[in-house]
C-alpha cells in the first residue's frame, strides 16, 4: 500500500504505482480525446484497462464498469429524482417555519469518479464509492441553521429507510460520534463541513449518499476556501499530476471552453451531472 504522511492527507508513491497511474492517466487522456460521446468515453477507457498487463488496471475495471451502470441506471436516477418533492412537503411539516430547505441531485463526474477510485485504492480501502449519486440537502434559516441539520438528518434516516427500504451503509472511517454517519460538522475538515450518510437500496443494491449542510457550508464548499483546500491539494497531489485533460480537445457535445476559461458541461465529464438534466 502506499505511505501516508501529515495525519494521512499525503500520499506517497511507489515507483511501480507511480508507473501504473501515468499509465492509467494517459489512457483517460486517450479515451477523452479519441470519442464524440460521454457513453463511449467511459466505454474506451474500460477496454484500454481491460488490455494493460498491468496489475491495477485490472483491479480497477470493475468500479468503472459500476460507474458505467450508474450512468445507464436512468430507472434509479428517476426513483431518486421522484422523492424530491416528497421530502420537501415533509420537511415543511416538521421543521418551523422561516427554514427554506432545497434540495439539489447529482451524479459525480468522470473525473473526479477516476481521481476518488485511485486515492481509495493506494489507502487501500473498499472502492465501492457510495456518493455516485448523491442528495444534497441545503437549509436557510435566518437564524443558526445549524441544529436543523440534525433534525434533517433524522428525517432523512426515518425517511429512507421505511419509506424507500434502504439499509445505511457504515461508514469505513468513522467521522464525528456517530458511527452510522460522516459528520464533517462535528469534526469539520479543512473548514468542510457536512453530514454523510450512505444508503443502499433493497431491491436494486443500488447505493446513494445524502448530504446535509446550512446554505453558508454549501457556499463554504462550493466556492469558498473549503473547495480549494490543503485535504485536497496533499490528498489528491500525486493523482493530479496524472489524472487530468486538455479541455480544449475535447470534442463531446454539451462540453464546452470558452474564451474566458470558463467550462460548459453538461454531460458530467469534469463537473458533477445534476440528475434533473438526466
Amino acid at each position: 500500500m502506499a505511505t501516508q504522511k501529515k495525519q494521512e492527507e499525503t500520499i506517497e508513491l511507489t515507483p511501480q504505482q507511480e508507473k501504473s497511474l501515468e499509465l492509467i492517466g494517459n489512457l483517460y487522456r486517450k479515451a477523452i480525446y479519441s470519442n464524440n460521446d460521454f457513453l463511449e468515453v467511459i466505454n474506451t477507457f474500460i477496454s484500454l484497462l481491460s488490455s494493460q498487463h498491468d496489475e491495477m488496471c485490472q483491479d480497477l475495471v470493475s468500479e468503472f464498469i459500476r460507474y458505467k451502470k450508474v450512468v445507464q441506471n436512468r430507472r434509479f436516477i428517476k426513483k431518486l429524482r421522484s422523492q424530491i418533492a416528497t421530502l420537501l412537503s415533509i420537511f415543511s411539516q416538521r421543521l418551523p417555519k422561516g427554514v427554506s430547505i432545497t434540495i439539489e441531485c447529482r451524479r459525480k463526474s468522470f473525473e473526479s469518479t477516476v481521481k476518488k477510485v485511485v486515492l481509495y485504492y493506494f489507502e487501500g480501502k473498499s472502492i465501492d464509492l457510495s456518493d455516485l449519486i448523491a442528495f444534497r440537502v441545503i437549509i436557510d434559516s435566518l437564524g443558526s441553521a445549524v441544529s436543523y441539520c440534525y433534525d434533517v438528518k433524522d428525517i432523512c434516516m426515518e425517511y429512507f429507510k421505511k419509506r424507500l427500504r434502504c439499509t445505511v451503509c457504515t461508514p469505513a472511517k468513522q467521522v464525528g460520534s456517530d458511527p452510522l454517519i460522516k459528520n464533517y460538522i462535528e469534526v469539520p475538515r479543512d473548514k468542510y463541513e457536512s453530514i454523510h450518510i450512505a444508503y443502499k437500496t433493497v431491491e436494486g443494491n443500488d447505493t446513494f449518499e445524502v448530504q446535509i449542510r446550512t446554505l453558508i457550508m454549501h457556499e463554504e464548499a462550493e466556492i469558498g476556501e473549503a473547495a480549494h483546500n490543503s485535504y485536497k491539494d496533499n490528498k489528491y497531489k500525486a493523482i493530479n499530476k496524472h489524472i487530468w485533460f486538455e479541455c480544449e480537445k475535447v470534442h463531446i457535445p454539451s462540453f464546452k471552453v470558452f474564451h474566458d476559461g470558463s467550462i460548459f458541461d453538461k454531460i458530467g465529464l469534469k463537473k458533477a451531472k445534476h440528475i434533473d438534466e438526466c
